[in-house]
């Protein structure tokens, strides 16, 4: 056994023949910090043996495949969320924010880097994604729709641990494009009409 920042109880375990599991064990944690344990290699397989079956010998033996796998996490905390974002309002005529999440969330060990993945509860009023890796952008509907959005975004470590932080985001009502536009050219142009006396 390779364990880092554990104490194991045996320095090794063995699996007998016709048994499916090894006698238990136990590991302590030393420091902060995860603690991992592994297999360092594994036992060498027995010498090839080939022969006649038929004559009473012994088939062939092609040996065992014994392969260490990713070593196992035994105590180690989630990322934690470390701020929380703005309340920002969106236009419902397609307008974006972004959100830089480096600063919202917090790995529980120094050196890892978290994924983040985001979902929104009503798509078809906010619409959500992740960009380069860590800035989540939000898009607001064009078709005019207002309301409130749940945004959760799920931070992940490299070992699986996870941490999650909900906001609301509102959408407010844009008139649309073509309005607006007409709006704007009828207060330009009262704002640049000359004054005109009132008839008496």
């Amino acid at each position: 056994l390779a364990a880092e920042n554990a104490e194991p109880s045996a320095e090794s375990i063995s699996v007998p023949a016709g048994a499916v599991s090894s006698a238990p064990m136990s590991a302590a944690q030393e420091g902060p910090g995860a603690a991992r344990l592994s297999l360092s290699d594994g036992p060498a397989p027995p010498a090839t043996l080939c022969g006649d079956v038929q004559d009473g010998r012994r088939p062939c033996f092609r040996g065992l495949t014994v392969e260490a796998g990713p070593p196992l996490v035994l105590f180690k905390p989630p990322p934690e969320t470390t701020g929380q974002p703005p309340m920002p309002a969106l236009s419902a005529n397609g307008e974006r924010a972004s959100i830089p999440l480096d600063g919202l969330f917090s790995p529980s060990e120094a050196g890892d880097r978290l994924s983040y993945e985001a979902e929104s509860d009503r798509p078809d009023l906010l619409n959500v994604r992740i960009h380069d890796g860590a800035l989540l952008l939000l898009i607001a509907n064009e078709d005019g729709a207002e309301g409130t959005a749940v945004v959760t975004v799920t931070a992940t470590d490299p070992d699986g641990q996870s941490a999650s932080l909900s906001f609301s985001v509102t959408v407010e009502f844009a008139p649309p494009r073509l309005l607006r536009s007409w709006r704007l050219e009828w207060l330009r142009g009262l704002r640049e009409a000359p004054e005109r006396p009132l008839a008496g």
